[in-house]
């Protein structure tokens, strides 16, 4: 299958971020609520999911915290005028054969068996790149049991992200997959190194880490297939 190939400058720039805090369930986001709603994109609170239990930690081997985020499920819908709460919890999968309910943000179809995240800044060439390669590793991957994440974690020029930014970025680089705006860098600080873009492997039966890369690294969909293949 196809390889991103890019070059070592997308392990250049940005600042160190701080770590994730300790509770198991957090609401985080590039807008606040009293934005997001004046730009027309409320997200509904959603009840809470099943999820393991923890301990959750940021390295390989743990298990992500179950994060929530404003973004968008169904970007491919090109329905950007209302904004979901979208959190970890979504895509836990623990017999492999998990089913999202046909009345669900994501609509009826199975639930991943990886999730891989990707993790951009609006600004960021190296990003721009690896968004440009996507569309097709999704076409491959998607089948086989992969979900993408994308991640906004800072705008064009730097700062915290709006839900414009990500709608922007998921259109024109022809997103299919779940996106969501991080504008308090809670996935950016499990990153292997403070770089974008920065790529975060999770195996959704147990919501454990697998693997974390630095930049657009191609060895990461090598671990995909084979997490896929278990």
């Amino acid at each position: 299958m196809r390889k991103l190939l890019l070059s070592s400058v997308a392990l250049l720039s940005v600042f160190a971020s701080a770590c994730a805090t300790e509770e198991e369930t957090q609401v985080v986001g590039g807008d606040d609520v009293e934005e997001v709603e004046d730009e027309g994109q409320a997200a509904v609170e959603r009840p809470a999911l099943a999820y393991p239990a923890g301990p959750f930690g940021d390295q390989e081997g743990s298990i992500i915290r179950n994060y929530q985020f404003r973004g968008y499920a169904r970007p491919q819908d090109g329905n950007f005028d209302s904004a979901q709460v979208v959190q970890m919890a979504d895509f836990y999968n623990p017999t492999g054969a998990e089913m999202f309910a046909a009345d669900s943000i994501y609509g009826e179809k199975p639930k991943p068996k990886a999730l891989m995240i990707i993790i951009s800044a609006a600004w960021c060439d190296p990003c721009k790149l690896e968004a440009q390669s996507l569309p097709g590793e999704y076409a491959d991957y998607a089948p086989m049991g992969a979900e993408f994440f994308t991640v906004m974690a800072q705008n064009i020029s730097g700062g915290e992200p709006k839900l414009s930014v990500l709608s922007a970025w998921q259109s024109k680089y022809n997103q299919s997959w779940p996106g969501v705006v991080d504008g308090q860098d809670k996935l950016f600080a499990l990153a292997a190194e403070p770089a974008f873009p920065a790529n975060i492997l999770i195996d959704t039966r147990t919501m454990t880490i697998v693997d974390r890369v630095a930049g657009a690294d191609p060895a990461i969909f090598a671990k995909l297939e084979q997490l896929l293949s278990q």
